[in-house]
């Protein structure tokens, strides 16, 4: 295990425990869920105008990270625990689904090359699989969508943003000018988009300008919002400094700049937002540097309280539930206290049971429901996890030759994960096995081709989603 960087105890326990009351100039609300705190069960920036409910009370899983805090936690519906079995798949290729009002929505483009049929966002009945709409975008939308108060927030590929009736897929409104990097994010009635060259904020009924910040470096991916702070990474993996900053979410005016340290070479992440704390993650090319990299920084000031240095890349963002922050990275699934910093357990899957075509063995954005972690995995596979053990509950192999990268949805005891297509598991789903194969050619002559009556061998692997 690798230990954190110390830091006085005093001030550990100081961002760690309810006392952090002036986070953001706003009071704590309500607790909910098992008490931690941590997962973003009091009353956050997402829910205040747009929903009237509150962040982990809602079963839907509205948006990439759960929360625009992107905790990517809900102890307010169910999956499934003991197994995970296929209900339905829909045939589109899509990217990370989001659930909102009984309706499962993707943005993804339909079929490729000279069978590809249309390009925008399709919603789908979460118990059938069938197609309820499909608005039809001029460009592709491969970003995931973000669903409130009635309207879907999407990215086209050439940088507009599309809001859309969620009932309909009537268009509402459009920006033409977002330079979209990650996800929408929605909160207190203004959508904030991460862009190549700037932050961006905008009134999300009418889709009018409120502020913006400018930067040359760039946006690293999605912002994160809480009690009224806005946290952005600046940066890509092409420049070679990297910052945090705090922004006012109602004025855009920035509050504290953290820079990373020099050995951080990118910044792949969102920002994901405790009480109190924010944890951010990066990493380095240089084995001697450490590959991976999270920090735990004070919201209100940005000063460290820990950081933590793993010997894999870490590109992909966090969830926080449990007091336990769950680190997705190349090759393992590492959880940290979230107090400390300090490695609680690691699970990396069995060489036994990787995908041969896998071309490279990573995992998901996880998403945390009750004591159970969801997570795609890179060799197509789903995974749930025991939240406080990391052992392996399920896992089931897709048998796609594509990789699972996208964070799942969990609602109401289903899992939705997309893995060039969007798939259903549930504890209930069809426990028959259907098998999908691509024969290539590997020379030319009929012994190469497959015929009626001609014997032919496949590698496969049986899962029972257990």
């Amino acid at each position: 295990m690798v230990s954190p960087t110390d830091v006085d105890d005093d001030r550990r326990r100081l961002l760690a425990g309810v006392g952090v009351a002036a986070f953001g100039d706003v009071s704590l609300g309500e607790r909910g869920g098992d008490g931690d705190g941590r997962g973003g069960s009091e009353r956050n920036g997402d829910s205040d105008d747009d929903t009237g409910e509150r962040s982990g009370v809602h079963p839907d899983w509205r948006t990439r990270g759960f929360d625009a805090g992107n905790t990517s936690y809900n102890h307010a519906t169910t999956g499934p625990t003991e197994r995970g079995l296929p209900t339905w798949h829909f045939w589109e290729f899509t990217t990370g689904p989001v659930v909102a009002d009984g309706t499962v929505y993707v943005g993804g483009r339909g079929g490729w090359g000279d069978d590809r049929t249309s390009d925008g966002v399709y919603a789908v009945d979460p118990e059938t699989g069938e197609r309820k709409w499909e608005a039809t975008f001029e460009d592709a939308s491969f970003g995931r969508p973000t669903v409130f108060g009635g309207t879907v927030y999407a990215f086209g590929s050439e940088d507009v943003l599309y809001a859309l009736d969620a009932a309909t897929g009537e268009e509402r409104w459009r920006y033409a000018d977002a330079a979209n990097v990650g996800t929408p994010v929605v909160a207190d009635g203004t959508v904030f988009l991460g862009g190549r060259e700037r932050l961006v904020a905008l009134d999300a009924e009418t889709g009018a300008h409120r502020w913006e910040y400018g930067t040359t470096d760039g946006i690293a991916y999605s912002p994160a919002v809480r009690r009224g702070r806005v946290f952005a990474s600046e940066g890509t993996w092409r420049t070679s400094e990297h910052r945090l900053h705090a922004f006012d979410a109602a004025t855009g005016e920035r509050r504290w700049t953290y820079e990373y340290p020099d050995d951080c070479e990118f910044v792949r992440t969102a920002p994901t937002v405790g009480e109190g704390t924010v944890f951010v993650g990066g990493g380095s090319h240089d084995i001697d540097k450490g590959l991976g990299r999270v920090v735990a920084l004070d919201a209100n000031t940005g000063e460290v309280a820990w950081s933590w240095v793993g010997d894999e890349p870490m590109n992909q963002t966090m969830a926080l539930a449990h007091d336990t922050l769950y680190v997705p990275t190349k090759g393992a699934f590492t959880a940290l206290d979230a107090t400390t910093g300090e490695e609680r357990w690691q699970f990396a899957v069995d060489s036994a049971d990787r995908n041969p075509m896998a071309r490279i063995d990573r995992f998901s954005p996880p998403a945390v429901v009750g004591d159970t972690v969801y997570v795609g995995g890179y060799d197509a596979a789903v995974y749930a996890l025991d939240a406080r053990a990391g052992t392996c509950r399920w896992r089931y192999a897709l048998g796609e030759t594509s990789r699972a990268s996208s964070q799942p949805a969990v609602v109401d005891g289903t899992v939705y994960v997309a893995c060039d297509h969007l798939y259903a598991f549930s504890e209930t789903g069809d426990a028959s096995v259907e098998a999908n194969f691509v024969f290539e050619n590997t020379g030319p002559g009929p012994e190469h081709e497959i015929r009626v009556g001609r014997r032919v061998t496949f590698w496969g692997r049986l899962t029972t989603g257990r």
